[in-house]
């Protein structure tokens, strides 16, 4: 074959071509493990950065058999994946604290108001409720671990028990 000839330049570009898309989809590859090895990060499937897997013996020892070890562990590994399913329903990705600070604000007032004790305690999850509620229907994001209208039924709950409670007080002085 000549080496000039069209077919020769033809097979040396389908080569690199080949070359090209093989390089491609090499780092392609790279690039999806690193995006799945940050997610399983993200999700707390990878807790030996916290040295639960690594010294189990260390911090859950004693009388605890292997199975009891075993789920004390499971349960801890779990709770990274919750905390973010959970945190993307009650606070917004620019302030993972949002929550917490609407929250205080109303619980600032309540206490400037004077409540105390028990009603704190309502007032506070009613508080925790109002802000995941804030978020979701701000954002317009659909919650990741519980129905909007979970909530809205928790609030019910809380202010049926606390209105409960505030009959039930009244009655015992």
């Amino acid at each position: 074959m000549n080496p000039f000839s069209r077919e020769r330049q033809d097979s040396m570009y389908d080569r690199d071509l080949d070359d090209t898309f093989a390089q491609v989809a090499e780092e392609k590859a790279k690039l999806q493990e690193e995006i799945e090895k940050q997610r399983a990060i993200e999700d707390g499937l990878l807790i030996e950065e916290f040295g639960i897997r690594n010294n189990t013996e260390t911090w859950v020892s004693g009388t605890f058999s292997q199975w009891q070890r075993d789920q004390v562990i499971n349960f801890i590994q779990a709770a990274p994946a919750m905390l973010n399913a959970k945190g993307a329903d009650y606070a917004d990705e620019a302030d993972a604290y949002s929550n917490f600070r609407f929250a205080g604000m109303i619980m600032d007032f309540a206490t400037v108001s004077g409540l105390h004790g028990p009603d704190l305690a309502f007032m506070n999850h009613v508080a925790t409720k109002l802000a995941r509620l804030c978020n979701l229907i701000g954002s317009g994001s659909a919650p990741r671990n519980e129905a909007l209208e979970d909530t809205f039924r928790d609030l019910i709950n809380y202010t049926g028990l606390w209105a409960g409670y505030q009959n039930n007080k009244h009655e015992e002085l």
